[in-house]
């Protein structure tokens, strides 16, 4: 698809009145429209801020290596790409150490969907040496109870893969994320490697991808069906369960390989349509 790289962007205020454009209105209403939100969730450290900057080609939003959370409260800028106007959302992580920082982030997301529900959902995976994270698991399936997602409105990005990673890793992260998410169908997945962020090539490709991965989705109206449940105890329980999982996962490893292949095989195809 040939692309039109010219944008505009805008910056909104995150809460009060008044700061919001005609776009704003017509993203909450849905229906027949070009104007949609770009919705990006994730927990902290998995790289949202900067992914948001990759869309617009600019330092919109902050993004530094913190041991913290970077973004602290919802922020989001009107970005306008081949045609489609885009209020992009980002959005604090959800899984924290601290319960009260949870509730907060809660209330954060809410506002989002609250301002946007007529949005695409960016949903960002970090791992830690190849492996997907157990939190960006609990916080997904959390997400998806409250606001549940559809396939063709949601966009799974697994950002930071090592380089030197086995030649069927796409199609083993996609299988046990099949097994590990309670949501077992989706359709648009994306693999970002981690990249000299200086290089201004590197970064056009990884921008790249993240649009043709948007322009290919179709935003859905989200309707929140309850509160986002999810507490101290709770990550604590689905962690262990998580694990024991992954153990079994890794015990079946060698039964899964013609499964891994077979994900990598149409992962590809997926990449040239």
């Amino acid at each position: 698809m040939a692309r039109n790289n010219q944008y505009h962007d805008k910056p909104y205020k995150q809460q009060g009145g008044g700061d919001y454009s005609t776009f704003t209105r017509k993203a909450q209403r849905g229906g027949a429209q070009t104007s949609y939100g770009l919705i990006i969730l994730g927990n902290s450290g998995t790289g949202k801020s900067f992914l948001a900057n990759l869309f617009m080609n600019k330092d919109s939003f902050v993004h530094k290596p913190s041991p913290n959370a970077v973004t602290k409260e919802t922020e989001f800028v009107e970005f306008v790409f081949e045609g489609a106007t885009y209020l992009i959302f980002n959005i604090p992580g959800l899984v924290e150490s601290s319960q009260e920082q949870i509730d907060v982030n809660k209330r954060e997301i809410d506002a989002a969907f609250g301002k946007c529900p007529n949005a695409i959902v960016c949903y960002v995976f970090g791992n830690q040496n190849g492996r997907i994270r157990n939190e960006d698991i609990i916080a997904f399936d959390a997400l998806n109870d409250a606001y549940p997602f559809a396939a063709k409105s949601l966009v799974f990005v697994v950002n930071g893969i090592p380089s030197d990673r086995d030649q069927n890793y796409e199609g083993e992260v996609i299988t046990l994320l099949r097994k590990e998410l309670k949501m077992k169908t989706f359709e648009n997945i994306t693999f970002l490697e981690t990249i000299d962020k200086s290089s201004s090539a590197a970064k056009s490709q990884l921008r790249n991808k993240l649009l043709q991965a948007v322009v290919t989705s179709t935003p859905k109206v989200h309707h929140k069906e309850h509160d986002i449940e999810l507490d101290l105890d709770k990550i604590k329980h689905l962690t262990k369960h998580l694990k024991e999982m992954q153990t079994q996962f890794d015990k079946e490893r060698s039964q899964l390989q013609a499964q891994f292949e077979q994900a990598q095989k149409q992962h590809k195809l997926d990449m040239r349509a």
